[in-house]
């Protein structure tokens, strides 16, 4: 077919196509039909504005196939397609649904690709796939085997905050999933699960966001401090050593206090200053939940940091 020649309806005429096709820059008005064609020779659509549907369900693509630059105007259907080479669908446009549910893929570039709408790649298989998160996050159908495959996907190709993201929004995808209630008969219990997970989330952002423990313990000092500085809870004894007397503490300030509660959330003793009454307990707790944190940042760190 001739550079920019119009097409109104294009099927496979025959099964199996063992010769080179290049249909670049061209319009096609109809739909496309190459469901179940197999595809010998490489295939050149880049350029090609498809106006319907484009099915290639089922296909097999033995050579390069290229769909570079491509503008699908209505749905791409890849559904069962076997590419056993590369596919290049760089640049491409798509802007209604897109699936490759079932798909097996060798090698895809989805660099630069533009999708509107809905993408699926549930049970699909794909050993290189090339389309960074913010390309597929708010366009990919939930499934969470996907997600963790394209985390494993990004991990390989070494695009690491790629692969924490995409997990990131697996986990947040999953829970949203889940009630904070679960019925066993006619009793409703209350579904740990979905609280852990809520718990993962506001910590440490699931072990891939390290600044949200940051974030969580600043909160927690500041919190205690403002606890410690109303109840008049901290005391400091005299540099003179003598004893201390009844609303000295009146004199303490609440930058005062935040210098004690992030002595205590770190673990810093200070000698000359100490809780009384109930504030004892609440000390406590804070040094606890400091140790606590401080791991799991370490933790969450490492994860990121040592690939």
């Amino acid at each position: 077919m001739t550079h920019n020649e119009r097409s109104r309806d294009m099927s496979a005429l025959a099964h199996v196509l063992a010769s080179r096709i290049e249909i670049r820059n061209s319009v096609f008005l109809g739909r496309v039909n190459f469901i179940n064609s197999i595809f010998r020779e490489p295939l050149d659509l880049s350029g090609s504005t498809f106006r319907q549907e484009a099915s290639f369900s089922s296909a097999t693509f033995l050579a390069m196939v290229s769909f570079a630059s491509a503008h699908f105007q209505e749905d791409a259907l890849f559904d069962g397609t076997a590419f056993m080479k590369t596919a290049d669908c760089s640049a491409a446009s798509f802007q209604r649904e897109i699936t490759f549910a079932g798909a097996s893929i060798n090698k895809m570039r989805l660099s630069r690709a533009q999708i509107s709408g809905q993408l699926s790649l549930q049970n699909a298989e794909f050993n290189r796939l090339e389309a960074r998160w913010p390309v597929l996050c708010n366009h990919l159908r939930y499934d969470g085997e996907t997600y963790l495959s394209l985390a494993r996907n990004y991990r390989n190709l070494e695009w690491f905050e790629d692969a924490d993201d995409c997990y990131y929004h697996y986990r947040r995808a999953s829970q949203a999933g889940k009630s904070f209630a679960i019925r066993e008969g006619e009793n409703r219990k209350i579904n740990w699960s979905k609280l852990l997970d809520g718990l993962a989330w506001i910590s440490c952002g699931y072990g891939v966001r390290p600044r949200y423990t940051v974030f969580l313990s600043c909160f927690f000092i500041l919190l205690f401090a403002f606890l410690y500085w109303q109840g008049m809870g901290i005391v400091v004894e005299p540099l003179n050593g003598s004893e201390y007397l009844q609303g000295q503490n009146e004199e303490l300030t609440f930058l005062d206090n935040l210098y004690f509660s992030a002595m205590v959330f770190t673990a810093k003793t200070q000698v000359k200053w100490y809780p009384v009454g109930v504030y004892r307990y609440l000390a406590t707790l804070e040094s606890i939940l400091g140790w606590l944190l401080l791991a799991l940042f370490l933790v969450s760190l490492g994860r990121t940091m040592i690939r």
